[in-house]
């Protein structure tokens, strides 16, 4: 099977998006003729996408010329779907929309109302089958788009496997340790980007004050974003004038199952994640998970059953005092998080793909 995955930012090392394309080709490529269009050039298998103003003028031309027989596209808040379902009408293409989807905010801008009415009931109805990540996204999807129930199905972001396979190793802790200057105690880690939508300003100031009253606790916050973002949170860290916080930046995949491994609270703290794949990860390395009850996270979580959901930011202090206050409690949860994340197997979850790419494409 020639088939063409689509999105825009593909990059497996920042983004969910990036991590959920990577591992279901890896896992299909070796029976699959695989392209990923996108924008940024990772890897030998991308083919840059040339924009302007972030619309892809080059896409429609490079699908038109490819022998691909299925497109796959992501990411719903992109022309990229677009521009594939205009390719797919011309080429006589099945096409396959995984849109990442989730609302933004409680009242969408003026501009995200006018994409939604237009480019995005557009899509939705000249697609073959959408393919939600969670529960949650599919009933958003149908309520939101009035998309029939039978035209998308639920394969959910897959766990990578190196998170399993790789044992705990107490001298890389200790490099990592010495080299980010983390003081002895218990470990409370974010991962993700400097996003505003991420909260990572209501979170230092949490901890801040958290940690004026409880004692050898330490703020470790791995993640990237641009330089405003970055000096933004620097500036802030140091405001607080507080040495437990530390804002490690970006790391290689080694050292971030280093950080989760001497980590003991995983906090996610988002307005909304469509998914949140961090959760999964920090779950497969056994990390007692509290995060935010909106979009995808409740069914990760299995709306409490495997982590502690919060409605509000202050609720994390409530919380990380709770866990830290009761260390029967915080062992049930970094338990029942492993085999929580166990679940989010990739041959599944790539077995189930497959067989949808190949009914479509029939």
């Amino acid at each position: 099977m020639k088939i063409a995955e689509i999105a825009r930012g593909y990059n497996p090392e920042k983004g969910g998006i990036g991590k959920h394309i990577y591992l279901f080709t890896e896992k299909l490529k070796k029976r699959h003729n695989i392209n990923i269009y996108s924008n940024i050039n990772y890897d030998d298998r991308t083919i840059k996408v040339k924009e302007i103003f972030t619309i892809p003028i080059s896409l429609l031309f490079q699908l038109l010329k490819s022998d691909k027989e299925i497109y796959h596209v992501h990411g719903y808040q992109t022309f990229y779907p677009l521009i594939t379902v205009i390719a797919a009408k011309i080429k006589k293409r099945k096409i396959i929309f995984t849109p990442h989807f989730h609302p933004f905010g409680k009242k969408p801008l003026f501009l995200r109302r006018i994409f939604d009415n237009i480019v995005g009931k557009y899509v939705f109805k000249n697609v073959d089958l959408v393919i939600a990540i969670t529960a949650y996204e599919k009933e958003l999807l149908i309520k939101q788009f009035k998309i029939k129930n039978k035209k998308i199905i639920i394969i959910p972001n897959a766990l990578d496997p190196i998170y399993i396979k790789t044992k705990k190793n107490i001298d890389k802790e200790k490099t990592f340790k010495i080299k980010n200057n983390i003081k002895k105690g218990y470990n409370i880690l974010y991962v993700g980007r400097y996003s505003k939508h991420k909260n990572l300003e209501r979170l230092i100031h949490i901890f801040d004050n958290l940690n004026k009253k409880i004692k050898k606790i330490n703020l470790l916050i791995i993640g990237s974003g641009n330089k405003k973002e970055e000096k933004y949170l620097l500036d802030l860290i140091s405001n607080t004038k507080n040495n437990n916080i530390k804002l490690i930046g970006n790391v290689n995949k080694e050292d971030l199952i280093t950080a989760y491994d001497i980590s003991d609270i995983f906090v996610l703290p988002s307005s909304y994640e469509a998914f949140g794949i961090v959760l999964i990860e920090a779950m497969s390395r056994k990390c007692a998970v509290i995060a935010s009850n909106v979009g995808g996270i409740p069914h990760i979580l299995g709306y409490g059953k495997y982590g502690l959901l919060i409605n509000t930011t202050e609720d994390i202090s409530k919380n990380i005092k709770r866990l830290l206050k009761n260390k029967t409690l915080m062992n049930y949860y970094k338990n029942k998080s492993l085999k929580r994340a166990l679940e989010f197997n990739i041959d599944n979850c790539s077995e189930k793909l497959e067989k949808i790419l190949n009914e479509t494409l029939i």
